[in-house]
């Protein structure tokens, strides 16, 4: 199932301009928006891709704990 932006936004509790940022480090592993008309068409995101962003990190801080 895909979701837009701003609820992309919500699902994740991040702000819409710290989605832009992790899009653009590489290093976030953030999944990338699939554009179905275009480069400048409505971003949509896999809303299991963001589960599994998620989930990652968490992991991540459960280790580290």
């Amino acid at each position: 199932m895909y979701i837009d932006f701003n609820a992309a936004a919500k699902f994740c509790c991040l702000s819409r301009a710290r989605i832009e940022q992790l899009l653009r480090d590489p290093q976030a592993k953030f999944p990338r928006p699939f554009q179905p008309q275009g480069f400048r068409a409505r971003r949509c995101f896999k809303q299991s891709e963001l589960v599994a962003w998620i989930e990652r990190g968490r992991a991540k801080y459960a280790q580290a704990a």
